[in-house]
């Protein structure tokens, strides 16, 4: 059985096999645990690094992002690092992995955008200099073959696929703060293809592409920040926080 309730991070493979990030003191005891529901097996991954993020690309073949590092595991349990996201010495999270439709990988992180390219292996930077530095990239959501959407710690970005060119998200009010100085947590279609901002702070923003409109909701009784949002099989919407639920 699961003897801690310290789990940050889930995942679920295509073949439901629930993946979760165990956290304690960032030491030699964090675990990446398997949760097979048919058979109700668990198992245990020593990684001795935390999780921030997963992804899928081959069949139980999973990348995760840890700190400056992205690391493989195969179905057997085996992992390896595949690469290293920055040559700085700093230890920044890997914050979002996601799957492109080449089956290659966008990551976010505190060293900003980059690309991997998981068949060579290889791993190319995409620098936007706004303040003289590489903006914190923390999530990243895919509009459709030719556009990617980055939530970064300053607002939102637009990055074209066809010219490796950024731009500003095209839909924002300069009034509504999210153009500077807000961290954006992860961003989200539902299921009527409306995107879900979710910020550092308690505030979380609807927009709809087809009219370029938006919606703020803020969240009460929230003691510090909204992380994520889910959209359930109800068309129900769920908002996790830390600290509040």
């Amino acid at each position: 059985k699961l003897v801690t309730n310290s789990f940050f991070f889930f995942f679920q493979t295509r073949d439901n096999l629930l993946c979760i990030a165990n956290w304690l003191t960032w030491t030699s005891n964090d675990w990446l645990i398997r949760i097979n529901p048919a058979s109700r097996h668990i198992s245990r991954v020593a990684l001795g690094k935390p999780i921030f993020s997963f992804a899928e690309v081959e069949h139980q073949n999973i990348y995760l992002g840890s700190l400056n590092e992205l690391i493989r595991i195969d179905p057997a349990g085996n992992t390896e690092t595949v690469t290293r996201i920055s040559d700085q010495n700093s230890l920044l999270p890997v914050f979002n992995l996601e799957k492109d439709n080449n089956g290659n990988l966008w990551i976010s992180s505190g060293y900003g955008l980059h690309h991997f390219n998981t068949k060579t292996n290889t791993l190319t930077a995409y620098k936007y200099d706004r303040f003289g530095t590489a903006d914190y990239a923390r999530t990243t959501l895919l509009l459709n073959k030719d556009s990617l959407l980055i939530g970064t710690n300053s607002g939102l970005l637009l990055f074209d696929l066809t010219t490796d060119k950024f731009s500003k998200f095209p839909y924002i009010n300069p009034d509504t703060n999210l153009e500077e100085n807000l961290f954006v947590n992860r961003i989200v279609f539902d299921s009527r293809k409306n995107i879900w901002v979710v910020t550092e702070g308690q505030l979380i923003k609807r927009f709809l592409l087809n009219t370029g409109s938006y919606v703020n909701y803020n969240i009460k009784n929230v003691i510090d920040n909204v992380f994520d949002v889910f959209e359930n099989t109800d068309k129900a919407l769920y908002i996790g926080t830390w600290r509040s639920g």
